[in-house]
């Protein structure tokens, strides 16, 4: 009787124990659903990110930001448009000697030289336009008003006042044309030059001032080594 009581007694144990194995690996199959659900749902973020990251990456269509050159960037291609490096050479002697003429160094308030977006560079004093190469050959530079301007067979481009009162104009001529710089349009453009400086104390222009620009124009080294990188006709 005994022996029957054990052996009923330790097969209620096993079978408690079936029903414990039982309901782990029911708990393990709930937390199995439950970690895969988190895998798809991490998944699903991932690839969310990548989606956008590919979004934010596309090409982009219509108006594109460009990236802003440095000043020797904007130079090089402002050069590109002249005619030829000799032309190029002609112009910024002629650049040269009116600064030195002028005693104007780089770091002289009065003066501004521009690089525009356009590619035009031209020579500020106060708040004036002095001189200006033209990419068609042409170049452009201040006078008196009374200035005869048929001498050059040159054209007007717009005139300065003082107050009410006409006092310069701005001329466009062909540079090529004139070989050297008449004496008399040299004259005149320097003493329209030395009466903005004796009124000025500082160019409106001075913040577009570009350094780079002065040392191109009065540093035979630097002016050689930067047109080396220019691909125009020599």
């Amino acid at each position: 009787m005994r022996a029957f009581v054990e052996i009923r007694r330790v097969v209620l144990q096993q079978s408690d124990i079936k029903e414990q194995l039982k309901q782990i690996q029911q708990r393990i199959g709930e937390y199995n659903g439950q970690l895969s659900a988190i895998y798809d749902a991490i998944e699903n973020l991932l690839d969310d990110k990548t989606a956008q990251r590919k979004w934010e990456e596309r090409e982009r269509i219509g108006f594109k930001k460009q990236k802003k050159m440095n000043p020797y960037q904007q130079l090089i291609k402002a050069l590109h448009a002249y005619p030829s490096k000799t032309w190029i050479n002609r112009y910024f002697d002629l650049q040269r000697k009116l600064l030195q003429t002028l005693e104007i160094e780089n770091d002289d308030p009065r003066l501004g030289l521009s690089l525009n977006k356009n590619g035009s560079m031209p020579v500020n004093l106060g708040q004036r336009y002095v001189l200006r190469p033209i990419p068609n050959g042409s170049i452009g530079c201040i006078v008196p008003i009374d200035f005869d301007v048929e001498y050059i067979e040159g054209s007007v481009v717009f005139e300065f006042s003082s107050g009410k009162m006409k006092d310069a104009m701005f001329l466009q001529l062909n540079f090529e044309k004139h070989k050297p710089l008449p004496a008399m349009l040299w004259q005149a453009c320097l003493l329209c030059c030395e009466d903005i400086l004796r009124h000025c104390h500082k160019s409106g222009y001075r913040k577009f001032h570009q350094p780079l620009l002065y040392d191109f124009t009065m540093e035979p080294a630097v002016r050689y080594e930067i047109l080396s990188g220019v691909n125009i006709m020599e």
